[in-house]
């Protein structure tokens, strides 16, 4: 199972051999950059690839991405505002060997519904506005500062999937149940557990149709399943078949293994293929990338009249 329209322009070709397909250094650079894998070189190199001569960009301004996220996710926790991190913020700061190294800006905020209005409450204390509000089909806020010189965008998420074949099987609570406390940046502080959050990536991988992941969302990945013992990777095997999602957690699995290489058996991606042989997940396979296939496939997968006719709408006016 390949997801080939959600490949963003790879090809399922090898990290090494995409970039070696550039002439110049500075045609390398561009691409590094593009992909958000400048900051990134030092974890490329230890995974043994061969990086071109650029220059690895300043950290002062992820220094500063990072020193302003841990305000926002102090004050968060301070204020005991229930939430679990994922996402790019999770993985800079669990991944990579400093945080400046992962490129980011949006720092994901999993939580209740409930929990939603405290933090709004922190975060307009701390100068952010709502930037975009929630839609008919997703179940988030993104807030920006209302200087531009902060460089962080929480997101508040109470939905954990947006499409109804995914969201039927996932939640939040079930997220939150997941998550366990982080060695920093701060106190207190929660996020995903190593296993979930290789769950969590295949099921965004595949979530959102106009998403365009870029190399560094599958380097994450990568470096998470490296994290894995194989106690971990049991119990992943065991969770994906159990909610129906065998086949996407197979197919992105196998997306990173083509592109950099990762340490994925071939026994357990078949594992993987063997039991997503009847699951309607799979169907999301062929359609993330297309606006109207996605939808389309959403309506005739929600439940009630209101969001299949939103979801109808939504593929027709592709």
């Amino acid at each position: 199972m390949v997801a080939k329209n959600h490949s963003n322009g790879a090809s399922r070709r090898r990290f090494s051999e995409r970039l070696q397909a550039f002439s110049t250094d500075s045609a390398k650079e561009r691409f590094l950059r593009e992909q958000a894998l400048l900051p990134a070189l030092p974890a490329l190199q230890g995974l043994g690839f061969s990086v071109p001569a650029v220059a690895v960009p300043d950290p002062a301004p992820m220094d500063a991405q990072a020193s302003a996220e841990c305000q926002v996710l102090e004050r968060l926790v301070a204020a005991g505002v229930e939430f679990s991190l994922a996402g790019a913020s999770l993985a800079a700061w669990t991944l990579y060997r400093i945080p400046s190294q992962r490129q980011r800006r949006d720092v994901l905020l999993l939580m209740p519904l409930s929990s939603c209005r405290l933090s709004q409450t922190v975060l307009s204390d701390l100068g952010f506005r709502v930037a975009r509000r929630q839609s008919a089909i997703t179940r988030e806020e993104v807030w920006c500062h209302s200087s531009s010189d902060t460089p962080v965008r929480p997101v508040l998420r109470w939905g954990l999937c947006d499409h109804p074949l995914l969201s039927r099987r996932f939640s939040i609570s079930g997220a939150l149940a997941h998550s366990g406390p982080l060695d920093g940046p701060i106190d207190g502080l929660r996020g995903l557990d190593r296993v979930y959050s290789v769950l969590y990536m295949a099921l965004q991988y595949f979530d959102r149709w106009a998403a365009r992941p870029l190399l560094i969302d599958l380097l994450d990945q990568d470096l998470a399943w490296r994290a894995l013992t194989e106690e971990d990777r049991q119990v992943l095997l065991q969770l994906a078949r159990q909610r129906g999602v065998a086949g996407l957690v197979e197919a992105h699995l196998r997306v990173v293994r083509d592109v950099f290489g990762t340490p994925v058996p071939n026994e357990m991606l078949n594992s993987l293929a063997q039991s997503a042989r009847h699951e309607r997940t799979t169907r999301l396979i062929g359609a993330t990338g297309s606006r109207f296939r996605y939808h389309w496939l959403a309506a005739s997968s929600a439940q009630g009249l209101r969001p299949r006719w939103r979801h109808l709408i939504t593929a027709l006016r592709g």
